[in-house]
């Protein structure tokens, strides 16, 4: 987590908090909660269970406070807190499905065969465009086992280091970056072979899945769930002519690092602080 210059830190929130200083918790509560909500998205792949385990995560840190000795960053303390609750937690909705990069390269065998559909018809276009962008990337992201998933994600989503990532999931270094090898490959082999944005000519084009993900209830124009989210910050562009430079590994990268940057909702600190 990038700190402020003129903020207090983390840690010295957290030890005043410990204290029982209210605006402290509250500070604390504030700069924290989009940083495990945007961990949780990208796990759960749903903002609802998104924010159900985001409000856990933030109980549990608040009420662990006591045991934070400064021995690590309060950022990696936390994260490890989070990390353990995602990788133990129930499945969520988006989980359950199983999904798996098989029945992904079934989909899109089936939209590449459907008669292409009405793009004029469809409300907010650029909009389901992004949509389709986001939801596929999360997508994938659920055919990883939770390890390999977790593993990735610190990595891509929030670019934590090797040794850090380690240190957070209670593991060696060698461990994660085995865990990490595993992930890249797996999408690196599907994203190859399926996705336009690595290799143009690929059948998988964002834009022209569009209608077949509406016709089958797979994107719902009246309730998107991240064309419209709220962003701490916006992914940089993604377009393959602004990172020529990059092979299909460092291009595959580059498009999780490009996700925009989802902000927990705006009511979740006021709700933790009420449920304790």
């Amino acid at each position: 987590m990038t700190e402020p210059h003129d903020q207090p830190s983390l840690e010295s929130l957290a030890t005043r908090a410990t204290d029982g200083d209210r605006q402290a918790l509250a500070a604390l509560i504030e700069r924290t909660q989009d940083h495990i909500y945007g961990l949780a998205l990208r796990m759960l792949y749903h903002p609802a269970d998104a924010e159900d385990a985001t409000q856990e995560i933030l109980i549990k840190v608040v009420t662990r406070l006591g045991s934070f000795q400064g021995r690590s960053t309060f950022s990696t303390w936390s994260y490890r807190i989070a990390c353990n609750h995602l990788l133990t937690t129930r499945k969520r909705r988006a989980e359950r499905r199983e999904v798996t990069f098989e029945q992904f390269e079934a989909m899109i065998d089936v939209a590449a065969q459907a008669a292409p559909g009405s793009m004029s018809r469809l409300p907010e276009r650029d909009a389901l465009d992004k949509e389709m962008r986001i939801a596929c990337l999360q997508g994938m992201l659920l055919c990883l086992e939770r390890e390999q998933r977790i593993a990735f994600i610190l990595a891509e989503g929030l670019e934590v280091s090797s040794r850090e990532a380690a240190e957070i999931l209670g593991i060696t270094p060698a461990a994660y970056r085995k865990r990490l090898s595993r992930a890249r490959a797996k999408l690196h082999t599907f994203m190859k072979n399926n996705c336009g944005l690595v290799r143009p000519g690929n059948r998988c084009v964002c834009a022209e899945q569009v209608p077949t993900a509406v016709r089958d209830g797979l994107l719902r124009p009246e309730k998107l769930l991240f064309a419209h989210h709220p962003v701490v910050g916006e992914g940089r562009a993604a377009a393959r002519e602004l990172v020529q430079d990059l092979d299909e590994l460092g291009l595959i990268s580059q498009l999780f690092r490009n996700q925009p940057t989802f902000a927990a909702p705006a009511a979740l600190a006021d709700e933790i602080q009420r449920a304790l």
